[in-house]
């Protein structure tokens, strides 16, 4: 009996060591089951390129470093995957347990491999030291065959400069990098006082575009608001950053200069109302369908969707004033009405951040009916109380 207890507590010993030898903590090594899963820091990390419905959302990654993702802060609970060092367009797994069934914004922590097999699992010091923050987004209803925003990495991020994102506002702040559209190089959310960057020092400078990103879960809408200069254009300031040089950026500047001079969208709103009797609509440009920021197209039959006219680039930093929209269309199926004036005119031009109300009416199935009219007189100043609440 004595001899047979032995024998089991070796094959008990045996069994565990060659269980932990497929989870060796830190050490980087690969899955058994699937290559593209690493183990890092102690914890199994996926790095497969999740498509089309399968991705939750989707990051582009100009450092070439691999980089592990976090959902709002690092933890394991939290643990969204890695992303391919350089990665132009890597998804996220849809993870039900992580995202649920609700559209939601949230920030995404991002930080390198080595840090991780470093410093796991002291994640107060991981989440202290990141190494860029990014916002996203997801939505579980999302219309398929959308492509939704790519949230971007810049390639600026992990240098030997020090920038440090101070944010006493309520406001989340993305900060991009040489231009307003540009790839963000750090994200403060409302309530965090400080986030420190390590960035690459570029000389002779670097401009530095503050931009706000406004989640509204009532009305499931997620904004991107510029405040502008006395011009109209998007704002930003410009700092000279030395090897070893530590400098700040206080978001309170950007929240007085929207409270100054408001804010720019880059866009105009078409507020389309469907009096249709029985059917939903689409607005087109072109052939192809528009969507809002959250990925949604179709307007009901007896609603008011506000829709995005996006105002055309003028070089890396500035927004045209007005655009051309003789190429919209409201349509159904194959059936397609030109949007027009009361008097019937397809020559309209939408100004930046105005909104236009659009009221589309009749039955597509009666010839002559079905039509989407205009309200261009009566066009007025998108307020900042909309983008926020």
């Amino acid at each position: 009996m004595r001899m047979l207890t032995k024998l089991g507590l070796a094959f008990l010993v045996m069994g565990m060591a060659v269980f932990t030898g497929c989870q060796p903590p830190g050490g980087g090594g690969a899955s058994s089951n699937n290559p593209a899963v690493r183990v890092i820091g102690g914890m199994e990390v996926d790095f497969t390129n999740h498509l089309g419905a399968d991705a939750a959302f989707r990051v582009r990654n100009y450092p070439q470093q691999e980089l592990v993702a976090f959902r709002s802060n690092v933890n394991p609970l939290n643990l969204l995957g890695g992303i391919p060092a350089g990665a132009p367009d890597h998804g996220f797994r849809r993870n039900p347990t992580m995202f649920g069934n609700q559209p939601d914004a949230f920030a995404v922590v991002l930080v390198t491999v080595a840090q991780l097999n470093q410093h796991a699992p002291d994640w107060t010091f991981l989440n202290n030291n990141a190494f860029s923050r990014i916002p996203a987004f997801f939505n579980p209803n999302v219309e398929p065959g959308v492509n939704l925003e790519v949230f971007t990495i810049s390639g600026q991020v992990g240098g030997d400069g020090r920038l440090t994102l101070i944010n006493p506002t309520p406001f989340d702040w993305e900060l991009r990098v040489d231009g307003h559209r540009g790839p963000t190089i750090g994200y403060v959310t409302g309530g965090m006082q400080t986030v420190t960057l390590n960035v690459e020092t570029v000389p002779p400078g670097s401009y530095f575009f503050p931009v706000a990103r406004v989640f509204n879960r009532t009305l499931n809408t997620f904004r991107t608001i510029y405040p502008r200069n006395s011009e109209g254009q998007p704002w930003f300031t410009f700092l000279e950053l030395q090897p070893g040089d530590q400098r700040n950026i206080n978001l309170n500047d950007a929240r007085n200069i929207l409270n100054t001079n408001g804010a720019t969208l880059g866009v105009a709103w078409m507020a389309i109302t469907n009096n249709h009797p029985h059917s939903d609509i689409r607005i087109f440009r072109g052939a192809t369908p528009i969507v809002d920021s959250m990925g949604w197209g179709a307007v009901r039959s007896g609603t008011t969707r506000n829709l995005y006219v996006p105002m055309p680039p003028i070089g890396a930093n500035n927004f045209a004033e007005y655009t051309d929209i003789s190429v919209y269309y409201v349509g159904i199926g194959g059936f397609r009405a030109p949007l027009t004036t009361p008097d019937g005119s397809t020559n309209i031009r939408f100004r930046r951040d105005y909104r236009y109300v659009v009221n589309v009416s009749g039955d597509h199935m009666v010839p002559g009916t079905f039509q989407a009219i205009i309200d261009v007189d009566n066009a007025r100043m998108i307020r900042i109380e909309e983008l926020l609440y």
